[in-house]
């Protein structure tokens, strides 16, 4: 009778990793973040003139869609410009203003603002992950390419973040330190 008991346990927590290594795997929890050197820009985005904290991202974007109304915008590139440095602050201290890039500068009213984000260069880190998990992934892999090549590059905010279904961007841009 144990031995059944055992043996049934056994089988249980098995079937249980398993499922709980497919749920990381289809998260994105293995997957590898690419970092590399680009330039990219110009963009235009449309977000709230306010600020507001990292977790909050999701209801300032449904917010805009909200103020949007009924315009014939293509909200479909979501993103967060990000003011804080996350090397030097708490995940939950990190101030941001979450918004959509637009094809093209419009005129909209308060509290709806249109920024352009001039081409510059930047460090991109991307992933093919679910956000809450790309997030633990990239900022750790930019923090440690900033390490490796401190004495070359510094990083300059805002910082971009974009939510690309399935991929997470983050554009850090970057200068080069003259000697």
């Amino acid at each position: 009778m144990f031995k059944k008991l055992i043996i049934i346990l056994s089988i249980v927590v098995f079937i249980l990793f398993v499922a709980l290594l497919m749920a990381a795997w289809s998260l994105g929890a293995f997957a590898p973040v690419s970092v590399s050197l680009k330039e990219q820009g110009p963009y235009y985005f449309l977000s709230s003139k306010t600020k507001t904290l990292y977790q909050n991202i999701p209801e300032q974007l449904k917010n805009i869609i909200m103020l949007t109304g009924e315009d014939n915008l293509d909200l479909s590139d979501p993103g967060a410009l990000i003011y804080s440095d996350p090397t030097q602050v708490s995940f939950k201290e990190i101030v941001v203003r979450a918004g959509y890039i637009i094809s093209d500068s419009l005129e909209v009213d308060s509290p709806l603002v249109v920024t352009k984000i001039y081409k510059r260069k930047i460090l991109e880190a991307t992933i093919e992950a679910n956000p809450s998990i790309s997030v633990f992934k990239i900022y750790p892999a930019l923090n440690n390419w900033l390490e490796n090549n401190s004495s070359t590059y510094q990083f300059n905010l805002p910082a971009l973040e974009l939510y690309k279904d399935p991929h997470f961007t983050m554009e850090m841009p970057i200068q080069i330190i003259e000697n």
